[in-house]
């Protein structure tokens, strides 16, 4: 006979504030497949109410969000909002499990605050869904054991931690299909192992074979015990297309979670559900485990800079002027009134979630609004600098080098400003050029004068004078004519040949667009153009003086 498995199957809901109210304004066919999320997980449960048990993370912020009269009314198109409430209040089978009031990490805000986040959550989750959660949830995972006098003090009966975060007594790693005794400071609290395997498979797709198949596998190598055992997989419920999918059939509810309720109909199925609550007073705990000394406490996605380091000081001094001037009765006596200390109380708190805290340096902003306006109503004067500044120093630190390159490039612009308004070469200087160009053959360089030595045009040319291009920085090259050179639009014209040289014209240019608008004719002697209609191979010969 197979053993009798439990299964615990958790789903944490979680929006950050504001998103589905910006989603219902700019992407609002993401934001029905998100709230049919929700109103498949209450309809599931109730339409399974024999077998299913579900355990739900619901977080204050969704809530929050959820209960918002504009938003409830703008999605009266695609989902009842206060009907999805009310299924999830009214199912029996559904266990609520917390993660802090605001959702945030406890081990990254201060230690007064714990109490709060807590207690926050337990009483709007009571007055909202009718239940009150038993179990914590930590945001990120980030927990610590300084956390279990603080849990045991507010309520909660259980934490669901990573089975890869816990050990032994002798530093050995524990069974994942048991439940544990965390203590610390002489508080005790009941540790629920959650299977990051199943948990992944859960989140992504899988079906019930497979589940069963696995299961059975995994505790084969599990130590024997009178009790059952119990499997914990945790995972979102609205992110993915496993969950969000609009075709139900082949998503999370369709393809997994109905024919599982089915198979445990049937009696016949090794796997049934459980509700955590009931398997801990049913079945206690009676090992202790503790952390591995090796966790960090930072999260693997948490940014660490200076500048979350300075908003996390500047949270620091706001809490600890609210809890002077609470433990100190200041509240009646001081210009601050009560009503004022409840506004910073609320706001410093929503400045301490997850998704300020574990956010990149651009989600900081809003954190830092919600400090300053908890700074102003505590009349705290800054006398540091605030966080703000400092982003925009470390971005112009960033950019030290860009700006170096930037400045480079200015000064190659200016200079080529400059040369750009310079007069061209004088015509005589250029003549001058020309002519010691032509005598020696070769390459000449003088004041912008340049003739490429490896053109095949001004080569081995007796009879021709080189070419000889003028180039000014930054400007179209512009040519020169050599002297007594030949022009073909003369010939078409008929133009008499000059017995005296002619001075090579010079392009004029415009100064704006620093192209050549105008060309001076220039003539071309008999001898030339008779020469220019010899074949090839004859320019090459030495011939004597033609008689007349």
């Amino acid at each position: 006979m197979s053993p009798l498995i439990k299964h615990a199957l958790v789903l944490h809901l979680y929006q950050p504030p504001g998103n589905l109210q910006q989603m219902l304004q700019h992407n609002e066919d993401e934001l029905q497949r998100i709230l049919l999320c929700y109103e498949r997980i209450a309809r599931h449960a109730r339409k399974y109410a024999d077998v299913a048990r579900v355990h739900i993370v619901f977080s204050v912020p969704l809530l929050q969000q959820l209960r918002a009269p504009d938003f409830i009314d703008g999605c009266r198109h695609m989902v009842d909002i206060p009907a999805i409430l009310e299924a999830f209040r009214s199912a029996p089978n559904i266990e609520f499990i917390a993660s802090g009031y605001q959702h945030a990490p406890l081990p990254l805000i201060p230690h007064d605050d714990w109490d709060e986040q807590l207690r926050g959550e337990r009483g709007i989750t009571e007055e909202v869904l009718g239940h009150v959660p038993r179990g914590y949830w930590p945001p990120a995972s980030l927990f610590s054991v300084d956390m279990v006098p603080t849990l045991v003090a507010a309520g909660f009966e259980y934490v669901l931690l990573s089975n890869s975060v816990l050990v032994s007594k002798d530093d050995q790693t524990v069974d994942p299909y048991r439940t544990y005794r965390l203590s610390h400071q002489g508080y005790s609290i009941t540790v629920v192992p959650c299977d990051a395997g199943f948990s992944q498979a859960q989140e992504h797709g899988l079906d019930a074979p497979w589940l069963a198949d696995e299961l059975l596998n995994g505790i084969s190598q599990s130590p024997a015990s009178a009790n059952p055992y119990l499997m914990t997989s945790c995972s979102d419920g609205e992110n993915g297309e496993w969950f969000r999918r609009l075709d139900e059939e082949q998503g999370f509810f369709g393809h997994f979670f109905s024919p599982y309720m089915e198979f445990c109909e049937t009696g016949e199925f090794p796997i049934r559900p459980e509700n955590l609550s009931h398997f801990i007073h049913s079945y206690p705990a009676k090992h202790t485990v503790n952390l591995r000394k090796d966790v960090s406490l930072a999260s693997p996605g948490m940014p660490e800079s200076v500048v979350h380091t300075a908003a996390l000081d500047r949270m620091g001094k706001v809490s600890q002027r609210y809890w002077s001037l609470i433990r100190g009765g200041k509240e009646v006596t001081s210009p601050i009134n009560r009503k004022a200390l409840a506004q910073a109380r609320e706001l410093l708190l929503q400045a301490q979630g997850s998704c300020y805290l574990l956010g990149q340096e651009d989600q900081l902003e809003d954190m830092l609004v919600l400090l300053e306006q908890a700074e102003a109503l505590l009349g705290i004067k800054q006398v540091t600098p605030a966080v703000k500044p400092r982003v925009k120093t470390d971005n112009v630190a960033r950019k030290l080098s860009d700006s170096t390159k930037m400045a480079s490039m200015l000064k190659v612009a200016e200079k080529s400003a400059a040369d750009s308004k310079a007069p061209l070469a004088k015509p005589k200087k250029v003549e001058k050029q020309v002519r010691e160009a032509a005598d020696s053959k070769s390459p000449v360089e003088d004041g912008g004068v340049q003739v490429p030595a490896n053109d095949r045009s001004v080569q081995n040319k007796p009879n021709k004078q080189p070419r000889v291009v003028v180039k000014t920085a930054k400007q179209n090259p512009t040519q020169v004519r050599p002297e007594n050179a030949s022009d073909k639009g003369n010939q078409s014209l008929g133009a008499k040949a000059s017995p005296e040289p002619v001075t090579p014209d010079v392009d004029k240019t415009d100064q704006k667009s620093g192209n050549s608008t105008e060309k001076k004719p220039v003539t071309t002697p008999r001898h030339k153009k008779a020469q220019k209609k010899r074949p090839a191979r004859a320019k090459r010969r030495t011939r004597p003086a033609r008689k007349k």
